[in-house]
């Protein structure tokens, strides 16, 4: 048995009494336990490590953390209930369209995925887009160039069956080295990297081109831009939507809601 804890779940362990619904695998499912029963099997000196909201493994002979150091700090964490990535402390979900998971759910419709789909996914992150690709898609190529988020991921509840899934290929590469390779393969392509300031490459007038060579005509992109906000003059949406008209790339729309360009291959 493998338990997921993080802080308030340990005191709520450590504090209870008689028999009540909990879940020890972050949310995915919900078993009725007697805490009395539980507080034994994993011990209290166990619960009494766990002290924040980093999400702990404890697999009934050792705790540790889903975090680790690889050229920054990355970490699990359960933030508003659900499993947060976060690097160097900074959050790689978007909590404006409600949890991680509501904000995949509405890229995926946003994009009308169908069973005749080939996707490609420029950044995996913790899969919660691709999980809901997988269900659609016929087939999903998803990249991650962090080999530290895919190790937090194959211990994920939510992110550790798709490496098994035969419709999804985990590559882990660098998106921007391997894009070239593509030629017309994509029917919709999910962009969502880290912020500008991080990975500048990913919002460059090559890249753009790039993606769209990989796109078969008419195939539809999202694009996550953020929050649009201008500052001395510069706006983010304005100027990826001049990258993306000069790139082969119709923009149909911004989505505030999800922080997010739609365009169309042309």
């Amino acid at each position: 048995m493998i338990y997921y804890l993080y802080k308030d779940l340990a005191e709520q362990i450590l504090k209870g009494k008689g028999k009540t619904k909990i879940s020890l695998d972050l949310g995915l499912t919900v078993e009725e336990k007697d805490i009395d029963t539980l507080r034994d099997e994993i011990g209290e000196e166990t619960l009494k490590r766990v002290r924040d909201n980093t999400i702990h493994v404890y697999d009934g002979k050792q705790l540790f953390k889903l975090a680790t150091f690889n050229n920054g700090y990355y970490a699990l964490k359960m933030i508003k209930d659900y499993p947060t990535l976060e690097i160097n402390g900074i959050r790689m979900h978007v909590f404006s369209a409600g949890s991680p998971f509501d904000y995949a759910k509405r890229v995926v419709e946003l994009l009308n995925i169908e069973e005749k789909d080939v996707v490609l996914e420029t950044c995996f992150g913790q899969g919660y887009i691709t999980r809901l690709l997988a269900k659609k898609a016929k087939k999903v190529v998803s990249y991650e160039i962090s080999p530290a988020v895919l190790d937090i991921a194959e211990w994920n509840p939510y992110s550790k069956e798709l490496f098994k899934n035969p419709h999804i290929e985990i590559i882990n590469s660098d998106i921007n080295e391997e894009i070239m390779k593509y030629k017309g393969e994509f029917t919709k392509i999910i962009h969502d990297p880290p912020s500008m300031r991080v990975a500048e490459a990913l919002y460059s007038r090559p890249f753009y081109k790039a993606l769209r060579r990989a796109a078969k005509k008419g195939a539809l992109l999202y694009h996550y831009i953020g929050s649009v906000k201008e500052k001395k003059g510069y706006n983010i949406e304005e100027r990826i939507r001049e990258r993306l008209e000069e790139t082969g790339w119709h923009v149909i729309k911004y989505n505030k809601r999800v922080q997010g360009i739609v365009a169309k291959a042309v």
